[in-house]
This record gives structure tokens, C-alpha cells and sequence, in this order.
């Protein structure tokens, strides 16, 4: 009877983290740009006096928290900056500022790593590397700051 009982626990507990896992995926908020419209994007940062964000990410992702996260700065960022979503493969396909800083050390090994740019791709205002749940709205809300005394000090 325990044995029964354990099996039957085991398949739950698996068909849980299965169907979490399917509802890992999102779908891009319509504020984010695709990589191959980042030049369209650039454009509405410079008409809107925004920076320019590119984030690296997975929307096929399998992982509940690195889906929660990626939305969270996408969210968090949005008032100041215009979004680009980012797949790895596509760092060739971005600006060298953008992709450099994607690349670099300081974003980090986990998805979202984030590059915070000016409009006009000559400075890279920050880059945001993935964070803890309890430490993510922390650094977004700093991200947000520098990006706002940059845009106050640059527009």
C-alpha cells in the first residue's frame, strides 16, 4: 500500500513539474520589439527621448523563475526605456555596444541579462544581469533610476 501510495505521489508530483515547465513560456508583451525591428525600436527611443534596452532571453524557456524574471524587466523598464527582446543567437544580429555588453562578464550567466543603451548607441547607460526573486525588483528599481538621471542629464 505505501509503495502504491509513493508511485502515485511520484506521478503527481512529475506531472506537476511537467505541466509547470509547459506554462514556462510567455508571450512578449506588446511594448517589446523583436531583435530583427530593434532599428524601429531605436527610433521610437529617439522620438521619446527613452534609452534603449535589449534583453537577453528565452520566451521558450522551461523555467518558471527565468520566465517571472524576464517579465519582471520587461515590466520594471518600460517607462523608461523601449525593449528589445534578445535570444542568444541573435547577438550578431544587434548593435556592437548592445551585443558586447550581453556577451560581457557583467550580465552574467542567466537569463535575463540586460543592456541598458542610449538612443543613439554611444553609451552603455548599465547592464542588468539576472537576479534572486527577493533581490530582482531591488535592482530594477536601481536600473530605473540610472536610467532616468541619464535621460535627465543627456535629453
Amino acid at each position: 500500500m505505501k509503495q502504491n501510495a509513493r508511485n502515485t505521489f511520484s506521478a503527481l508530483l512529475l506531472t506537476a513539474l511537467s505541466c509547470s515547465s509547459a506554462w514556462a513560456k510567455f508571450e512578449l508583451p506588446d511594448h517589446v520589439y523583436p531583435v530583427s525591428q530593434w532599428k524601429t525600436a531605436q527610433e521610437q527611443a529617439k522620438s521619446g527621448k527613452k534609452a534603449l534596452a535589449f534583453v537577453g532571453t528565452d520566451k521558450e524557456t522551461t523555467c518558471p523563475i527565468a520566465t517571472a524574471a524576464s517579465l519582471d524587466v520587461f515590466n520594471g523598464l518600460k517607462d523608461s526605456s523601449v525593449l528589445v527582446y534578445v535570444e542568444q543567437i541573435e547577438l550578431d544580429n544587434l548593435p556592437k555596444i548592445a551585443s558586447e555588453a550581453l556577451d560581457s562578464e557583467a550580465a552574467g550567466k542567466y537569463v535575463p541579462k540586460t543592456a541598458v543603451v542610449s538612443a543613439d548607441l554611444n553609451k552603455l547607460i548599465l547592464v542588468l544581469p539576472d537576479a534572486e526573486p527577493a533581490q530582482r525588483a531591488e535592482k530594477i528599481k536601481a536600473a530605473q533610476e540610472e536610467i532616468s538621471s541619464y535621460l535627465q542629464k543627456n535629453n
